[in-house]
């Protein structure tokens, strides 16, 4: 297969003042291969075409504002007031800034994250991204009242008109949130940073990993039967090095505590009876398609996703490499959940190394409660009991060709392996936990 698109693009390349249609060619693609339809990132083979020689400049030099035009993704060319985030002007990011800035021509200094926390949910991203704002030279993003603002939501959602859950049953409205809107996030980071050049900013949305099944609101999906883009590609196009968080945690549990957390305000949940209805529907479908088709189909979300998403987003894999099938591999950091909860203040000082920001001590973590506080959801929690034996059983069985293909697929770059501990330990730790 590899070879075949190797072909293929320098076939491309040698007749590259052809004019063909692209969206033919991959819609009549799509339906000979449904199997074989991969999401590739539109961009590189532009790159391949345009630069084959050049392997040292940035992403910001490599895509031209005419890159999107080799898919025919911008009919009508680009600019600077679209709401269509794959056809906006790029954005003229200015060098003596260390977050991705830029001025209007107002003179009124704009920015965006220099950082993203994209999932998964329930995996401590809320104590993290607290944590990560708690360093001096961090600014955090605030909503329209000035209060800080974790999740935007504005990639995987609002802008395209969806409430905060990314609920895609309800229509697009008037309400939905515009990129001016998601900049305006940022003012008061950018406030400061007019002053201090090395403060850097960002947002934390759990749902930008696991929403990818919401391509079908960009518009160039539309009508398509396989997404050509996705959230991803969006976010790479106005940030093409921002830097990205995945936390992770043992699929297991985090099955368990994002289906606690839904259903919170309900006095009896009985989490075990899902649990082999879930799985069998989840096996049934890579039966018939390939696993990354079933996290990306929104009908089949419709029919079933309401409970089986909750042990569906634990096939990290699946997620993970369409993520890092648009990004390079440096601008991740994996942080396993596990390691974070036991020993916080190595695994924060990781995570500020990543984002070049300076070590802190234990004392100064102490200070800054980042190491003595632990930051929750606000929402409702609900004390859950652990599943039963059966359910235990079944979930390990499930997930555990999974996570062995995550480990080889990322390597070191998370060499974190979860292991099945005896039922009885697990019950004897985990009986009387709110969920987190």
């Amino acid at each position: 297969m590899k070879e075949d698109r190797l072909n293929a693009l320098l076939l491309l390349y040698v007749h590259r003042d052809i004019k063909l249609d692209f969206d033919k060619i991959i819609d009549d693609y799509a339906m000979r291969n449904p199997r074989k339809m991969v999401l590739m990132n539109p961009l590189y083979l532009r790159q391949i075409m345009v630069y084959p020689q050049n392997k040292t400049s940035t992403a910001t030099e490599r895509h031209g504002q005419d890159s999107r035009n080799v898919l025919g993704l911008c009919p009508l060319g680009f600019s600077e007031n679209t709401q269509d985030l794959m056809c906006k002007k790029m954005l003229p990011f200015e060098k003596p800034y260390k977050n991705p800035c830029w001025h209007a021509d107002s003179g009124e200094l704009l920015c965006l994250p220099y950082f993203m926390l994209i999932g998964m949910p329930k995996c401590g991203t809320t104590d993290i991204f607290y944590s990560i704002i708690q360093h001096p030279d961090v600014e955090y993003p605030v909503n329209k009242f000035d209060k800080l603002l974790k999740e935007t939501h504005f990639f995987d959602a609002l802008h395209y008109g969806l409430d905060y859950g990314g609920n895609e049953n309800r229509p697009p409205t008037s309400h939905e949130m515009r990129f001016e809107h998601y900049v305006q996030a940022f003012r008061r980071a950018a406030s400061v940073i007019s002053m201090r050049s090395d403060v850097i900013t960002g947002e934390a949305t759990p749902g930008y990993l696991q929403r990818l099944y919401n391509w079908i609101y960009i518009p160039q999906t539309e009508n398509r039967p396989f997404p050509i883009v996705s959230i991803p590609h969006t976010i790479q196009h106005i940030l093409p090095r921002v830097k990205i968080i995945i936390s992770l945690r043992d699929p297991v549990e985090r099955s368990q505590s994002a289906y606690f957390c839904r259903h919170r305000k309900h006095k009896r949940v009985n989490f075990d009876k899902f649990v082999k209805p879930c799985i069998h529907k989840i096996e049934q479908c890579f039966k018939r398609r390939n696993p990354t088709d079933c996290i990306m189909d929104t009908a089949l979300r419709k029919s079933f996703r309401l409970n089986v998403n909750d042990f569906l987003i634990g096939l990290y894999y699946y997620y993970i490499k369409v993520w890092m099938d648009v990004f390079t591999r440096d601008q991740f950091l994996f942080v396993p959940f596990e390691e974070y909860t036991s020993n916080k203040h190595e695994m924060m000082n990781k995570i500020f190394s990543f984002l070049e920001l300076r070590p802190l001590s234990h004392k100064e973590m102490k200070a800054r409660f980042i190491i003595q506080k632990k930051w929750k959801n606000k929402s409702p929690q609900l004390r859950y009991t652990p599943m039963n034996e059966s359910s235990y059983d079944v979930l390990h069985d499930f997930y555990r060709p999974f996570n062995e293909k995550l480990n080889r697929f990322l390597k070191d770059e998370f060499n974190y392996t979860w292991k099945k501990e005896q039922y009885n330990m697990y019950r004897n730790r985990l009986k009387g936990f709110a969920t987190s």
